[in-house]
């Protein structure tokens, strides 16, 4: 994604697809559009999920093996900051 993409996405990527992320709970078009929700980027929503706890939208789909670490260092991420990519 780059950089300096802002919610809504769909202005840089297109037509939302309104699928929500069964371990975070994010649905793009929604939670990403002010006009409807809160208009989060990617990184502020996923801050907010893992500071209250990152309790997972539907827990039936969690492996049991699951790791918050090493999920977001796939992503590139650190998982100590989760807002900021790894330098």
């Amino acid at each position: 994604m780059p950089v300096d993409a802002l919610p809504p996405y769909e202005d840089e990527f297109g037509a939302a697809s309104y699928e929500v992320c069964l371990c975070c709970g994010f649905e793009f078009g929604n939670d990403d559009n002010p006009r409807t929700a809160e208009g989060d980027s990617f990184e502020r929503y996923r801050w907010k999920w893992v500071q209250t706890g990152t309790v997972w939208f539907d827990p039936t789909h969690r492996p049991d093996d699951w790791s918050l670490n090493r999920q977001l260092a796939a992503a590139g991420l650190d998982a100590f900051r989760p807002d900021l990519p790894r330098a």
